[in-house]
């Protein structure tokens, strides 16, 4: 990629680049969507999502809002559940 230019609402960034040829080119980037239950997007739900999910019990205010996949307004075994479902 040598400049990206734009990004649209759908998290899309457009950019110039060149291909194996060195030809200048266009490019889409689409960004990959994390599991539900990823609590720290690294797209994969694993332990560090599970812990997060177990520190933020019963407080999904600050940043616990985003330990509550279910947007239920509770953190619980609902959620914990959530991130087992998801596990990658």
């Amino acid at each position: 990629i040598d400049v990206p230019y734009a990004i649209n609402n759908a998290g899309q960034i457009a950019a110039h680049g060149r291909d194996n040829e060195g030809n200048s080119i266009g490019i889409i980037l689409t960004p990959i969507p994390s599991p539900t239950g990823d609590f720290n997007g690294d797209c994969s739900n694993d332990w560090s999502d599970i812990l997060n999910t177990i520190k933020h019990w019963h407080d999904a205010t600050g940043p616990g809002r985003m330990a509550d996949y279910n947007a239920d307004g509770d953190v619980n075994v609902l959620d914990l559940i959530i991130v087992v479902q998801n596990w990658t």
